[in-house]
């Protein structure tokens, strides 16, 4: 993917790896453990005109 018109700006295709593990106890308890970006590769998460963000290293809540 470009990330200008000029198509001189390359921005690398990537694949990003998240997962939960949950559990319901009874009708109105939960309780989950979310991990975010576990392979902790830079990727971009925002595409702009001239700029792209970046998203964080691999975390877990």
């Amino acid at each position: 993917m470009w990330l200008n018109a000029a198509n001189t700006v390359r921005v690398p295709a990537t694949t990003g790896w998240d997962a939960v593990i949950s559990r319901n106890f009874g009708k109105h308890w939960r309780i989950a453990m979310n991990g975010y970006n576990l392979d902790n590769r830079l990727n971009c998460s925002n595409l702009f005109s001239d700029r792209a963000t970046q998203l964080l290293a691999a975390r877990s809540l």
